[in-house]
C-alpha cells in the first residue's frame, strides 16, 4: 500500500467515525424523547437499498403477522385519550434482550410509529391509559390491551 492510499483510508475512517457520532446523537435524542427508556435500535450494518428485494405483495399493514408471530395488532386498541381523566399511555414492551420494559407517552402519533417498528425482538405486550402526575405518581385508568391476559 502506498502512502496516498494510506492517507485516503485514514481520511475515510475519520469520516466514518464522524457519522457514527451523528448516529449516536440521534439515538440519544430518541431515548430522551422516550423519557430515558431504552429503545431497541437494530444492530449491525444497515442494508443498502441495492440489496433489498422488492416484494410482489402490495398489501400494507402497520404490523405484519410474520414480524411478530402470534401477536395481535396492538394498533387497533390505541384510541385517543379521554381528557382530562387520561393524560398518557403506559406501554409495556419486550426489548431485543427479552427484558420487559415500560414507558409513559402522551403522543399518539409517536406510539403509532413505535408500534410500526414491532418485530420478533421488540413488541408491545400491554398498553393502558393513565392519569400521570410524575414517574412515582400515576394511576391506571383503563387497560387497552394485555397480551398476557389474552393468552390465559
Amino acid at each position: 500500500m502506498n502512502i496516498e492510499n494510506h492517507i485516503q483510508i485514514i481520511d475515510l475512517l475519520a469520516k466514518r467515525e464522524a457519522e457514527f457520532m451523528k448516529i449516536r446523537a440521534l439515538e440519544d435524542a430518541v431515548c430522551n424523547l422516550l423519557g430515558g427508556a431504552h429503545f431497541p435500535f437494530p444492530s449491525g450494518p444497515a442494508k443498502q437499498l441495492s440489496q433489498e428485494k422488492v416484494k410482489k405483495d402490495t398489501k400494507t399493514a402497520v404490523l405484519a403477522s410474520e414480524s411478530v408471530p402470534n401477536k395481535p395488532a396492538v394498533v387497533e386498541f390505541l384510541r385517543p385519550l379521554h381528557l382530562p381523566g387520561e393524560n398518557a399511555y403506559h406501554l409495556f414492551y419486550i426489548d431485543e434482550s427479552g427484558q420487559k420494559m415500560d414507558s409513559f407517552q402522551n403522543d399518539r402519533e409517536l406510539i403509532l410509529d413505535i408500534l410500526a417498528l414491532q418485530n420478533s425482538e421488540f413488541y408491545v405486550h400491554k398498553m393502558e391509559t393513565v392519569f400521570f402526575e410524575n414517574i412515582e405518581k400515576w394511576q391506571c385508568v383503563e387497560v387497552l390491551f394485555d397480551y398476557e391476559e389474552e393468552t390465559k
